[in-house]
This record gives structure tokens, sequence and C-alpha cells, in this order.
């Protein structure tokens, strides 16, 4: 039987380094997760499920590295790859190349940060984002575990490609689709600053994309192409990295911060205001401002008083008083009347309220 194997292990010379590579690449991944969670920790108050999602994305893209060189690591060393972790690398290959086009779409479409419903255009490009991840990811399989002299080899590598290809252009509908608005509504609703400032991170995260797709699909494609074999694995490295730097200005710019033009939430506008007040006040039969007159004259606000006093269950409405108590309840509320010889009092059903109260409380609005 013959063996062929090189003096450092049986991978070629062109995926000897890949091994060390993945690992460091893992690492730095694992840093800027953990980053990014500690700024997620110090931030609270402006933390949104975006944010938590782009933390899930780091820590997997870092575990699907690490089990991609521990794989290299036994092709290296025993010739062939251990069956369990060539699979959990695969399934975190999809978990990876799911959450990173999905959280890119919804970064794009404004999702958890201005808006928390999907219009049904995004839901078609999510529905078709992970339909293609799912196709992607086993012709990825397919591709890892046939040689390259298979003759089904070079229709899934293209199959791979295509499928790649499609779901880099459709999570850049999204972004198109808010630049669009913001520049519709840039001047028409009063908040021009605040929509244009958004407009401009929109433009700048849509030409990140770009950059990202233009690097890691076209550029490292030429450079596999032009470099020579030995040096393929640099390959590699222009995609991790340029991920890397793709993952760190995308925190960078959408960080949790109060001065982020991206996480200003619209403000309503004073005439939305007070259409809601007149809402809340409003009772059929009476003018409507005569209404917040009489109800913020009638506020009161007792602290010390029992939930029961303020708001009584037998109050046929929201907006009226319950009818006067009659004698026998006043006399009944501020307990016995003390004679010469008074009884002796029960101290377990005391309360304090019994004699300062003598009236039902008008409600507070």
């Amino acid at each position: 039987m013959i063996r062929e194997k090189n003096p450092e292990g049986f991978l070629s010379a062109a995926e000897i380094p890949l091994f060390k590579l993945y690992m460091v690449m893992s690492a730095c991944f694992l840093a800027s997760g953990i980053f990014w969670v500690s700024i997620l920790c110090k931030n609270t108050y402006n933390v949104f499920k975006i944010h938590w999602l782009m933390a899930a994305l780091a820590f997997t893209k870092s575990v699907s590295l690490l089990f991609h060189s521990i794989n290299y690591y036994f092709i290296n060393s025993q010739g062939h790859p251990i069956e369990g972790l060539a699979v959990m690398h695969y399934i975190t290959h999809l978990l990876k190349g799911a959450l990173l086009f999905i959280t890119i779409a919804l970064i794009g479409s404004g999702w958890a940060f201005v808006k928390y419903i999907l219009s049904d255009k995004e839901k078609k490009v999510f529905g078709i984002v992970i339909s293609l991840q799912v196709l992607a990811n086993v012709a990825y399989i397919v591709i890892e575990s046939r040689e390259e002299g298979t003759s089904d080899y070079g229709v899934w590598k293209e199959i791979l490609f295509l499928v790649d290809l499609i779901c880099c252009g459709a999570i850049l509908f999204p972004v198109v689709w808010s630049i669009r608005h913001l520049q519709d509504t840039s001047g028409t609703d009063g908040k021009v600053a605040v929509n244009l400032a958004k407009l401009k991170l929109f433009r700048h995260y849509y030409v990140m994309v770009i950059c990202y797709i233009y690097f890691t699909r076209i550029i490292a494609i030429l450079l596999r192409v032009a470099v020579p074999f030995q040096w393929q694995w640099l390959y590699q490295l222009l995609v991790e990295g340029s991920t890397l730097a793709f993952f760190v200005l995308t925190g960078y710019k959408f960080q949790p911060t109060r001065n982020n033009p991206y996480l200003q939430l619209p403000q309503e506008d004073e005439e939305d205001v007070q259409m809601k007040q007149n809402d809340r006040f409003w009772v059929p039969g009476r003018p409507v401002q005569s209404q917040q007159n009489d109800q913020r004259a009638r506020a009161v606000v007792i602290m010390s008083l029992p939930r029961t006093l303020l708001h009584p269950p037998s109050s046929p409405s929201l907006h009226t008083f319950p009818a006067p108590a009659s004698p026998k309840e006043r006399v009944a509320r501020r307990g016995p009347v003390l004679t010469r010889h008074p009884a002796p009092w029960d101290l377990s059903s005391w309360s304090p309220f019994r004699r300062r109260q003598t009236a039902p409380l008008p409600h507070r609005c």
C-alpha cells in the first residue's frame, strides 16, 4: 500500500497552515465576542435583541472555526477526520451562515431598533435566505466529503457558488428599501436631522456590506488563482480577516450608545400626543377640554392609603364618584363611640384610616 505523506503531515502544502490560521482566527472572534458582551453589559438601557444576536453570531463563528481547526489537525496527523468533530463542524457552519445573513438583513431592515414587525417583502427575503443557506450547507458538506476527481464535485461546487451569490444579493434588498424609505420621509415628517443621520449611517452600512461581499467573493477568488500553490492559504486568510473586520465595523457603527442616530427612536408629534390624551379623558356627551380640566383638578395621590380605597370595585365608572356613605356606614368607619367607661379597644382590627377617612376619595387619573 502506498501512503502519500508530507514531512509535516498528510495535508498538502497549501493546507498545512490552515490549522494554525483557523485556531488564531477562532481566538480573535472569541475575544471580539467577549468584548462585545462587556459593552452590552455596560449599556443595558440601550441594548436591543439584535445586539445579543450579533454576540451569538461572533461566538458561533468562533466555535465553527475551532471545530474546523481541530478537523484539519486530525486530518494532518491521522490522514482522516473524526466523524463526530466533522459533524459538529458542519452543524456550526450551518448555524454560522444562517446567523450571518439573517443578522445583516435584520440590521439593514431596522428590526428591534426602530420597529418590531417585518413587512411582507422582508419576510419573503428571510425565507429565501434561510432556505438557500440550507442548500449551501448541503453543497458544502458534499464538497468537503468528496474528492476533486469525482463526477459530481464540480456540479456541487458551482451550486455552492451560485447559492452564495444569491444570498449576498438578497441581503442587500432590506438595506436598499430602508435607504429609499428614509429618502422619501427625510423632509416630510418634521424630523429632518434625525432622518438624515440615519440615512447617512444606512449608506455607510450599505457600502460596508458591498465591500464585504466584494472582498470575500471576488478578490479572494482572484487571489486564489493568482498566487502560487503553496500560498493559497492566503485566500482563507483574506476571507476570515475581511469577516472579522466587517464584524468589528458593524459593532462600532451600531453599538448601544445614546448618541447613535440609528438607535434614536422616532418621537411622536405633539398632535399625536394630544390625540392620545383626548382619547384617554374622553367621555361621551361632554367636551374633551372640560373633562381634562376636571380630572386634573380632582387628581389626588395618597401613597399611604390601601389600593381598595383608591380604586373601589363598586365604582360604576372611571370618571364618576361613588354614592355618599350613609350615617350608619360613617359610624361603622369611625369605630365605637367613647363613653364614660369605654370598652377595651380591639387592637387587632385597629387601623389609622378609620378616623381619618370618612368618605371615598376620588380616583387617581
